[in-house]
């Protein structure tokens, strides 16, 4: 009988195990999922405020399913691939609007260089305007790839990390983000491949962060390029949005959506109580129905402090539950959620851009940029160009549904604020249209990078977790997979650690230990991690593949 007592206590304790994640975008679903195997038993509630997936979502037109987020996936996002193949979803090619195809860059007067359907012909327009510059320069974002995969190596080993600092300087890519990447340029490469820097760097990086070169830090310049210097890319067949419903439903987490967070406060046991944000005036109250998936700078600069009491009462809707741990897999600036029970550590503040997606159905004016036909699918802007967008694609033909043309052209552009009539009547022929804008604000399509940037840590309290520190080091989803993933190790560590009876900073302390035995016992576990993926070479030649940051 005692034994048959100990083993339902035990089944107790362990089903008993309460994971919250708050964020359903790729961070919140990839914490989900790798929760899952590390905490089999475990209840595991995802709160979503506004719509599953984050900012990857789509606008469905004409038969199309048009990507108002991250448009493609690097060949070599490798955890993005797996959650893939984890959610059952299908990998395919971009349409011919959103893959490789020609390409040109704009200065705001003309075309200063254009991609033709002849390689050898690009190659002597690239030795004739850049010189070697472009064929010197594609080996550095290589470079910075093989560092990176020491991630992977370091994620295998269920290494934890207080700070997004202490895992790039893991992997020998915290000097990257201490630099903008036009100093690295300056630096590294002389004022050679100053114009190089200026149109094609600077294009493909302002087409994918809305940012140029001397905005942001080289190691998010380094990622935006890599599609470009090794095109090879996908997206998730039926549109990038449907992979983190399908995570959290392979993941068996319960859902809730719309579900605001207001507060989440730490208990005298360790716990962490988390409360709804009170519900605004004329806003309908949480029922908790689980959603089913659909397809300038924003903020004031703000720091993380503990709410005092009162802000704490009104920040405090109806209880969402009790949980062993916490992850936080959005950014906590603009979430409105308020923290109490303990101490949070400092947290730098950190603003967003603003980044407006904007489709329009018609036909590109080919006189707007000197041309007798359009033939490019799309065209970048070179820094000082002048105009108020920073990227144009063609995203696709329509198939004629719901009475749209049959044929229709969709292209789609990237811009701070949202595009003025004027300048659309510019750039298209008099019938177009404008089927869908979308202004990735609260917080913003990304970090408003500020190198030499400064971090927040990933763990704010024992069992809290922050899986969005590291975005602004670089921004993309393989980055917001890998955030879910190091949070989710890091909180199974502390539920377990908690279960045991010791506390989570001596089990960190244990597991690093561990790992630092595992790296010692070789040349250095990074310098190999070269070889994890090898044979999967990305081959091509320059792609306009820079429609969307991976």
């Amino acid at each position: 009988m005692q034994h048959l007592l100990l083993f339902l206590l035990l089944v107790g304790r362990a089903a008993a195990q309460k994971v919250a994640v708050i964020g359903a975008g790729v961070a919140g679903a990839s914490a989900a999922h790798f929760l899952r195997q590390e905490l089999p038993n475990a209840e595991i509630s995802v709160f979503e405020r506004d719509q599953l997936g984050g900012r990857a979502r789509e606008l469905h037109f004409g038969g199309l399913a048009l990507e108002l987020g991250a448009s493609i996936i690097w060949e070599k996002n490798f955890l993005m691939r797996d959650l893939a193949a984890a959610a059952g979803l299908e990998r395919e090619q971009p349409s011919a609007g959103e893959g490789p195809g020609l390409f040109a860059v704009y200065d705001g007067r003309e075309l200063v260089f254009a991609e033709s359907p002849w390689r050898i012909l690009t190659l002597i327009r690239m030795l004739w305007r850049y010189w070697l510059g472009w064929f010197t320069f594609r080996r550095a974002p290589a470079q910075m790839f093989d560092q990176f995969q020491g991630i992977y190596t370091l994620l295998d080993q269920g290494r934890a990390f207080d700070s997004p600092a202490e895992l790039l300087r893991a992997v020998g890519l915290y000097d990257l983000t201490q630099q903008s990447m036009f100093e690295w340029l300056r630096n590294n490469m002389g004022t050679g491949v100053d114009l190089l820097a200026s149109e094609l760097i600077a294009g493909v990086n302002r087409c994918n962060y809305n940012q140029g070169n001397l905005e942001l830090n080289a190691l998010a310049g380094m990622v935006s390029m890599l599609p470009a210097t090794a095109p090879s890319v996908f997206r998730i067949k039926g549109g990038n949005g449907l992979l983190p419903p399908a995570l959290l439903e392979a993941a068996n987490a319960s859902v809730r959506c719309p579900a605001p967070v207001g507060l989440i406060r730490r208990l005298s046991d360790g716990s962490f109580a988390v409360h709804a944000a009170p519900p605004t005036p004329g806003s309908e109250p949480d029922q908790g129905m689980p959603q089913q998936p659909d397809g300038g700078l924003q903020g004031e600069e703000t720091t993380v402090r503990p709410a005092s009491p009162d802000v704490a009462a009104a920040a405090a809707g109806q209880p969402l539950g009790t949980f062993d741990a916490v992850i936080i897999a959005t950014p906590l600036e603009g979430s409105g959620i308020e923290l109490a029970g303990f101490e949070p550590p400092h947290i730098p503040a950190r603003k967003f851009r603003q980044t407006v997606t904007t489709f329009v159905r018609g036909l590109v004016r080919a006189s707007y940029f000197g041309l007798d036909e359009m033939i490019y699918s799309t065209v970048l802007v070179a820094d000082g160009a002048g105009v108020p967008w920073s990227g144009l694609g063609l995203a696709g033909h329509t198939t004629g549904e719901g009475g749209t043309p049959v044929n229709a052209t969709i292209w789609k552009l990237f811009s701070r604020e949202p595009l003025p009539h004027a300048w659309l009547s510019m750039m298209f022929e008099r019938d177009y249209e404008v089927v869908g804008v979308h202004a990735w604000s609260s917080p913003g399509a990304y970090p408003a990078f500020d190198p030499p940037e400064d971090y927040g840590p990933f763990k704010l309290a024992d069992g809290l977790f922050h899986a969005a520190a590291l975005e602004n080091a670089v921004s993309a989803m393989e980055i917001a997979a890998i955030e879910g993933r190091l949070a989710a190790q890091m909180a199974a560590t502390h539920v377990r650690a908690v279960r045991r009876g010791c506390t989570a900073g001596e089990a960190a302390v244990a597991g690093r230990a561990a790992a630092a035995a595992v790296t010692s016992k070789g040349d250095g576990v990074l310098a190999a991690s070269g070889g994890l993926r090898e044979g999967e070479q990305a081959e091509g030649r320059l792609a306009s593949g820079a429609a969307a940051a991976a």
